[in-house]
């Protein structure tokens, strides 16, 4: 049995062999309406979704690391890239070096490989951040990483991208018009619904297509229609152009 990745910093990673883990299945349905709403590049290129967040702390990572996860266990070959290059995480949560990463390729007077690790989950691997560099909006701008994207898509079916928060830093902005389809994850009951709605019509604005809001962290007592089996970190998505003031009460 592949050995679970470990929880830090508040990545919950579901047990991917559970049938009865609510979180395990929230992730099954995402990935499955992945599939049957993404159409297929030509070429036989693997398709690239982004996820990102209107603010911070609103469970993007975890989205990203799970939906990484589901899809490997699907036997679709996957990579997951940890494109937050000034706050990531995702090295952690999977317990891998930070660097080599985006950044070491990207800065490098050499061309060198993706430093691409392989984790114990069968079909999913980890592209992480890298060294640290204040110029994170230029790198993942650049023709460089774009002409990377590009080769990745040959060698992996799906791409899972977790980026920065989008209503936080310009990095998204330039992250948009390179993946095939955009998740926003928004916090039950703390993000502001003005506040996403900013978010989604930047992105739009900018030619990102947002296939979906994932609503994280369920209040059980107020949200008892999302909430299964008394687990306190159920992720539940929900699939429309702008959340309503109703779903989103007390924001």
């Amino acid at each position: 049995m592949p050995a679970q990745p470990r929880k830090y910093r508040k990545i919950f990673l579901a047990d991917y062999e559970s049938t009865t883990d609510p979180l395990a299945e929230a992730f099954r349905m995402l990935r499955l309406q992945i599939q049957t709403s993404v159409q297929p590049n030509s070429g036989e290129k693997g398709n690239i979704i982004l996820i990102t967040s209107a603010i911070e702390q609103e469970g993007k990572t975890t989205v990203a690391c799970n939906l990484a996860q589901m899809c490997a266990i699907a036997h679709i070959k996957t990579l997951l890239i940890d494109t937050d290059l000034r706050k990531p995480s995702i090295h952690l949560g999977f317990d891998i070096p930070r660097k080599p990463g985006v950044t070491d390729i990207l800065l490098s007077d050499n061309q060198m490989p993706a430093p691409v690790v392989k984790t114990l989950v069968p079909n999913l691997s980890i592209l992480p951040a890298g060294k640290f560099t204040r110029h994170t909006t230029e790198i993942l701008g650049s023709p460089l990483f774009s002409a990377m994207l590009e080769h990745l898509k040959t060698e992996y079916d799906m791409i899972v991208m977790d980026s920065p928060p989008a209503g936080v830093v310009s990095d998204v902005g330039v992250l948009v018009r390179k993946v095939d389809a955009i998740y926003i994850v928004v916090r039950a009951g703390m993000t502001k619904v003005r506040t996403v709605r900013q978010v989604v019509r930047t992105i739009k604005d900018l030619g990102g297509d947002i296939l979906g809001i994932i609503l994280s962290r369920i209040n059980p007592k107020r949200d008892r229609y999302y909430y299964y089996h008394n687990y306190p970190h159920y992720y539940s998505s929900y699939y429309k152009d702008e959340p309503s003031e109703s779903e989103q009460h007390g924001s």
